[in-house]
Protein backbone atom coordinates (compact mmCIF):
# COMPACT_ATOMS: atom_id res chain seq x y z
CA UNK A 1 0.00 0.00 0.00
CA UNK A 2 1.24 3.30 -1.33
CA UNK A 3 1.44 5.75 1.81
CA UNK A 4 -0.52 8.61 2.18
CA UNK A 5 0.73 12.20 1.78
CA UNK A 6 -1.21 15.47 1.94
CA UNK A 7 0.95 17.88 0.37
CA UNK A 8 0.31 21.70 1.58
CA UNK A 9 1.74 25.20 -0.09
CA UNK A 10 0.55 28.28 -1.55
CA UNK A 11 1.85 27.62 -5.17
CA UNK A 12 -0.98 28.67 -7.55
CA UNK A 13 -1.64 25.76 -10.20
CA UNK A 14 -3.70 25.73 -13.45
CA UNK A 15 -4.77 22.53 -14.68
CA UNK A 16 -4.29 20.41 -16.62
CA UNK A 17 -0.64 20.67 -15.70
CA UNK A 18 1.85 21.67 -18.07
CA UNK A 19 4.61 18.81 -18.87
CA UNK A 20 6.87 19.44 -16.54
CA UNK A 21 4.54 19.61 -13.57
CA UNK A 22 3.14 16.96 -15.07
CA UNK A 23 6.15 14.79 -15.15
CA UNK A 24 7.04 16.14 -11.56
CA UNK A 25 3.35 14.73 -9.78
CA UNK A 26 3.36 11.79 -11.97
CA UNK A 27 6.69 10.29 -10.48
CA UNK A 28 5.26 11.37 -7.19
CA UNK A 29 1.85 9.35 -7.49
CA UNK A 30 4.09 6.46 -8.49
CA UNK A 31 5.55 6.14 -4.85
CA UNK A 32 2.90 8.10 -3.13
CA UNK A 33 -1.14 8.12 -2.27
CA UNK A 34 -1.33 12.25 -3.31
CA UNK A 35 -3.49 14.37 -2.42
CA UNK A 36 -2.37 18.42 -2.92
CA UNK A 37 -3.79 21.18 -1.29
CA UNK A 38 -2.40 24.62 -2.94
CA UNK A 39 -4.05 27.49 -4.84
CA UNK A 40 -6.02 28.12 -8.18
CA UNK A 41 -4.48 30.32 -10.94
CA UNK A 42 -7.14 32.70 -12.16
CA UNK A 43 -9.62 31.69 -14.42
CA UNK A 44 -8.06 28.29 -13.84
CA UNK A 45 -10.25 25.12 -12.48
CA UNK A 46 -10.32 24.85 -8.74
CA UNK A 47 -9.01 20.97 -8.76
CA UNK A 48 -9.49 17.10 -9.52
CA UNK A 49 -8.84 13.51 -8.28
CA UNK A 50 -5.29 14.68 -6.52
CA UNK A 51 -5.45 18.61 -6.50
CA UNK A 52 -7.82 20.90 -3.85
CA UNK A 53 -7.22 24.54 -5.29
CA UNK A 54 -8.25 27.21 -3.38
CA UNK A 55 -10.01 30.69 -5.95
CA UNK A 56 -8.34 33.85 -5.41
CA UNK A 57 -10.62 36.99 -3.76
CA UNK A 58 -11.93 39.61 -5.61
CA UNK A 59 -9.21 41.61 -4.44
CA UNK A 60 -6.23 39.68 -4.96
CA UNK A 61 -4.52 41.58 -2.57
CA UNK A 62 -6.44 39.48 -0.21
CA UNK A 63 -5.68 36.28 -1.23
CA UNK A 64 -2.84 35.40 0.46
CA UNK A 65 -4.71 36.14 4.14
CA UNK A 66 -7.29 34.44 2.98
CA UNK A 67 -5.39 31.03 1.91
CA UNK A 68 -3.05 30.90 5.29
CA UNK A 69 -6.85 32.08 7.44
CA UNK A 70 -8.48 29.08 6.05
CA UNK A 71 -5.93 26.61 5.50
CA UNK A 72 -6.00 24.72 9.26
CA UNK A 73 -9.62 24.22 8.63
CA UNK A 74 -9.03 23.30 5.04
CA UNK A 75 -6.03 20.83 6.00
CA UNK A 76 -8.79 19.44 8.90
CA UNK A 77 -11.74 18.71 6.32
CA UNK A 78 -9.21 16.83 4.35
CA UNK A 79 -7.70 14.91 6.49
CA UNK A 80 -11.09 13.71 8.12
CA UNK A 81 -12.40 12.82 4.69
CA UNK A 82 -9.48 11.26 3.33
CA UNK A 83 -6.76 10.19 6.10
CA UNK A 84 -3.24 10.77 5.36
CA UNK A 85 -0.09 8.92 6.97
CA UNK A 86 1.62 12.40 6.85
CA UNK A 87 1.05 16.10 5.74
CA UNK A 88 3.97 17.58 3.75
CA UNK A 89 4.21 21.34 4.27
CA UNK A 90 6.16 23.53 1.89
CA UNK A 91 7.13 26.29 4.51
CA UNK A 92 7.14 26.58 8.19
CA UNK A 93 3.98 28.92 7.88
CA UNK A 94 2.17 25.92 6.00
CA UNK A 95 3.57 23.49 8.54
CA UNK A 96 2.20 25.78 11.52
CA UNK A 97 -1.67 25.61 9.73
CA UNK A 98 -1.13 21.50 9.62
CA UNK A 99 -0.16 21.31 13.24
CA UNK A 100 -3.80 23.43 13.72
CA UNK A 101 -5.76 21.15 11.40
CA UNK A 102 -4.05 17.50 12.58
CA UNK A 103 -5.57 19.27 16.14
CA UNK A 104 -9.15 20.17 14.69
CA UNK A 105 -9.03 16.61 12.39
CA UNK A 106 -7.29 14.86 15.79
CA UNK A 107 -5.45 12.48 13.50
CA UNK A 108 -1.88 11.32 14.16
CA UNK A 109 -0.38 12.52 10.89
CA UNK A 110 3.50 13.21 10.86
CA UNK A 111 3.58 16.68 10.16
CA UNK A 112 6.72 17.19 8.12
CA UNK A 113 8.05 20.92 7.07
CA UNK A 114 10.22 21.94 4.45
CA UNK A 115 12.80 24.59 4.51
CA UNK A 116 13.76 25.96 0.80
CA UNK A 117 15.27 29.07 2.34
CA UNK A 118 15.38 31.23 5.31
CA UNK A 119 12.13 32.02 6.54
CA UNK A 120 12.83 35.25 7.83
CA UNK A 121 12.69 36.55 3.83
CA UNK A 122 9.11 35.71 3.53
CA UNK A 123 8.25 39.04 5.47
CA UNK A 124 10.75 41.49 4.52
CA UNK A 125 11.61 40.98 1.33
CA UNK A 126 8.43 39.39 -0.79
CA UNK A 127 5.43 41.14 -1.81
CA UNK A 128 4.03 43.87 -0.37
CA UNK A 129 6.39 45.85 2.15
CA UNK A 130 3.39 46.04 4.48
CA UNK A 131 4.33 42.33 5.77
CA UNK A 132 7.28 44.20 7.43
CA UNK A 133 4.90 45.04 9.90
CA UNK A 134 4.06 41.25 10.99
CA UNK A 135 7.53 40.26 11.08
CA UNK A 136 8.36 39.39 14.54
CA UNK A 137 5.09 37.58 14.78
CA UNK A 138 5.80 35.31 11.73
CA UNK A 139 9.03 34.85 12.95
CA UNK A 140 8.06 33.32 16.51
CA UNK A 141 5.43 31.59 14.36
CA UNK A 142 7.50 29.69 12.02
CA UNK A 143 9.97 28.72 14.97
CA UNK A 144 6.69 27.16 16.66
CA UNK A 145 6.28 25.20 13.55
CA UNK A 146 9.74 24.19 13.06
CA UNK A 147 10.19 23.40 16.86
CA UNK A 148 6.75 21.40 16.24
CA UNK A 149 6.69 19.77 13.44
CA UNK A 150 7.18 15.44 13.75
CA UNK A 151 10.27 16.15 10.63
CA UNK A 152 12.59 18.71 9.05
CA UNK A 153 13.77 18.89 5.12
CA UNK A 154 16.47 21.00 4.29
CA UNK A 155 18.31 21.00 1.05
CA UNK A 156 21.25 22.92 1.31
CA UNK A 157 24.37 23.59 4.02
CA UNK A 158 22.90 27.03 4.71
CA UNK A 159 19.13 25.84 5.18
CA UNK A 160 20.30 23.28 7.48
CA UNK A 161 22.49 25.50 9.48
CA UNK A 162 19.76 27.89 10.32
CA UNK A 163 17.28 25.11 11.36
CA UNK A 164 20.35 23.73 13.92
CA UNK A 165 20.37 27.59 15.31
CA UNK A 166 16.13 26.94 16.13
CA UNK A 167 17.50 24.29 18.14
CA UNK A 168 16.56 21.40 15.44
CA UNK A 169 18.71 18.85 13.76
CA UNK A 170 16.99 18.35 10.16
CA UNK A 171 15.86 14.49 9.42
CA UNK A 172 17.13 14.72 6.12
CA UNK A 173 19.14 16.92 3.51
CA UNK A 174 18.47 16.40 -0.03
CA UNK A 175 16.90 18.10 -3.42
CA UNK A 176 13.49 16.24 -4.28
CA UNK A 177 12.46 16.47 -8.15
CA UNK A 178 14.31 17.68 -10.81
CA UNK A 179 12.89 18.74 -13.92
CA UNK A 180 16.40 18.18 -16.70
CA UNK A 181 14.70 18.58 -19.97
CA UNK A 182 15.06 22.01 -20.28
CA UNK A 183 18.80 21.25 -20.30
CA UNK A 184 18.75 18.76 -22.70
CA UNK A 185 16.06 19.38 -24.73
CA UNK A 186 16.80 20.75 -27.47
CA UNK A 187 20.55 19.48 -27.96
CA UNK A 188 22.72 22.31 -26.72
CA UNK A 189 24.02 24.87 -29.00
CA UNK A 190 27.65 26.26 -29.48
CA UNK A 191 27.54 30.01 -27.60
CA UNK A 192 27.40 32.94 -29.54
CA UNK A 193 30.28 35.19 -30.64
CA UNK A 194 28.81 38.11 -29.03
CA UNK A 195 28.56 37.52 -25.13
CA UNK A 196 24.89 37.75 -24.31
CA UNK A 197 22.67 36.71 -21.01
CA UNK A 198 19.15 37.11 -20.65
CA UNK A 199 17.47 37.13 -16.76
CA UNK A 200 13.64 36.72 -16.68
CA UNK A 201 11.53 36.69 -13.39
CA UNK A 202 10.28 38.99 -10.59
CA UNK A 203 12.71 41.67 -10.15
CA UNK A 204 12.48 41.46 -6.42
CA UNK A 205 14.83 42.53 -3.65
CA UNK A 206 15.43 39.09 -3.00
CA UNK A 207 16.72 38.10 -6.38
CA UNK A 208 19.80 40.42 -5.67
CA UNK A 209 19.30 41.81 -9.13
CA UNK A 210 22.85 44.05 -7.89
CA UNK A 211 24.92 41.01 -7.75
CA UNK A 212 23.71 40.03 -11.12
CA UNK A 213 24.63 43.36 -12.07
CA UNK A 214 28.08 43.09 -10.82
CA UNK A 215 28.86 39.21 -12.47
CA UNK A 216 27.83 39.79 -15.56
CA UNK A 217 30.43 43.32 -15.25
CA UNK A 218 33.34 40.62 -14.07
CA UNK A 219 32.70 38.26 -16.87
CA UNK A 220 31.87 40.22 -20.01
CA UNK A 221 31.84 43.84 -19.28
CA UNK A 222 30.01 44.74 -22.83
CA UNK A 223 27.25 44.18 -23.59
CA UNK A 224 25.04 44.34 -20.80
CA UNK A 225 22.72 41.58 -19.99
CA UNK A 226 19.32 42.18 -21.12
CA UNK A 227 16.32 41.14 -18.18
CA UNK A 228 13.07 40.91 -18.33
CA UNK A 229 10.45 40.94 -14.96
CA UNK A 230 8.08 43.00 -12.99
CA UNK A 231 8.56 46.63 -12.28
CA UNK A 232 8.71 46.69 -8.47
CA UNK A 233 13.08 46.73 -8.98
CA UNK A 234 12.92 48.28 -12.63
CA UNK A 235 14.95 51.27 -11.94
CA UNK A 236 17.83 48.89 -10.46
CA UNK A 237 17.76 46.74 -13.63
CA UNK A 238 17.55 49.69 -16.44
CA UNK A 239 20.56 51.22 -14.60
CA UNK A 240 22.62 48.98 -16.23
CA UNK A 241 20.82 46.92 -19.11
CA UNK A 242 18.70 47.08 -21.31
CA UNK A 243 15.30 45.71 -19.54
CA UNK A 244 11.23 44.97 -20.57
CA UNK A 245 9.86 46.01 -16.98
CA UNK A 246 6.32 45.06 -17.10
CA UNK A 247 3.36 46.03 -14.57
CA UNK A 248 2.46 43.01 -12.91
CA UNK A 249 -1.10 44.22 -13.58
CA UNK A 250 -0.69 43.15 -17.71
CA UNK A 251 -0.96 39.34 -16.52
CA UNK A 252 -3.09 38.71 -13.99
CA UNK A 253 -2.27 35.57 -12.05
CA UNK A 254 1.22 35.76 -13.19
CA UNK A 255 3.95 35.78 -10.32
CA UNK A 256 4.60 39.39 -10.92
CA UNK A 257 0.66 40.09 -10.47
CA UNK A 258 1.10 39.18 -6.72
CA UNK A 259 3.95 42.11 -6.11
CA UNK A 260 1.65 44.05 -3.63
CA UNK A 261 -0.10 41.09 -2.03
CA UNK A 262 0.61 39.71 1.32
Amino acid sequence: MKPRVLMVGRTRYRLPLDGSLGRKFAALEERLSLRVLASASRGAPAGDGTFALQRGTAVPALDGPWFYGTLPLRIARELRHRPADAILAQSPYEALAALAGRRLARCDAAVVVEIHGDWRTWSRLYGSPARAVVAPLADRAALVAIRGADAVRTLSPFTTGIVREAGVEPAGVFTTYTELTAFSEPPVAPLPERPAALFVGVLERYKNIHAIAEAWRLAAPVPPAPCCGSWETAGTATSWSPCCATSPRRSPGSRGSRRRTW
